[in-house]
């Protein structure tokens, strides 16, 4: 029973050590064109719970409420993982919005987080 709990444990302790090493990895954001011809930069490995942390790290880089300014959206699928895209609801050209994704993928590609 005891030594059960202690390799659970153990496998915890080295899968949050595996996590934090697989975040911190650069090169695993890529950059993709959607089906509507916009930008998605897309993050297969994190998980919906690593949102708020990629959200922050933008928002920290790029200043306080710019994910909403530049109307972008930052969803998590079982396909994409963690995806940033504009949100193409309600705007005739997303130039700007694809640029900017655009950006933060430069700049997300060379972060840890």
């Amino acid at each position: 029973m005891y030594g059960i709990s202690f390799i659970s444990l153990l496998g915890r302790l080295i899968c949050m050590q595996c996590r934090k090493r697989r975040i911190k990895m650069q090169g695993e954001w890529k950059l993709f064109k959607t089906a509507s011809g916009h930008l998605s930069c897309e993050n297969y490995s994190l998980k919906s719970r690593d949102i708020e942390n990629v959200e922050k790290v933008i928002e920290q880089h790029f200043g306080t409420g710019i994910l909403s300014r530049m109307n972008i959206l930052v969803y998590w699928d079982w396909y994409s993982g963690v995806y940033i895209m504009p949100n193409v609801l309600g705007e005739k050209s997303m130039s700007r919005g694809d640029k900017f994704v655009k950006e933060i993928y430069e700049f997300l590609k060379s972060t840890e987080i």
